[in-house]
């Protein structure tokens, strides 16, 4: 493959890489996506420690099993799992940021309505 030719694979090869680009439509999902995911996470922390302050002496050496069971299953498992669904839901959110495009421009008669919709999930909490 001579240098040209090379450089107009890579070229292309970039542009289908909805990952390489930063989203036209939904960007906002990301900064929402990151709030809801450490909110939750801050939720569900403070509600287990909570609960485990609650938990009777003599449950505690199997609760202790059960927590350094959950732990060596997600330190094996974990890193795997979240790597893939980040990657295909990057993929998948730019091949939808991509139609949302083209919806908004195709029809004009719908375009008012779409932008609209769009505005409103954007400034909704």
């Amino acid at each position: 493959m001579s240098a040209p030719q090379a450089q107009q694979s890579s070229g292309i090869a970039q542009k289908a890489d909805p990952t390489s680009q930063s989203l036209q439509r939904l960007d906002f999902l990301k900064s929402y996506t990151e709030y809801a995911v450490n909110k939750s996470t801050d939720v569900a922390g403070s509600l287990y420690q909570t609960s485990r302050s609650f938990t009777p002496s003599f449950l505690e050496p199997r609760v202790q099993a059960v927590e350094g069971k959950a732990k060596e299953v997600a330190s094996n498992y974990g890193a795997p799992i979240v790597n893939a669904v980040q990657d295909k839901s990057s993929q998948v959110l730019g091949v939808v940021d991509k139609q949302a495009s083209v919806a908004l421009l195709c029809d004009p008669r719908r375009r008012g309505r779409l932008a609209a919709a769009f505005a409103t999930v954007r400034l909704s909490p």
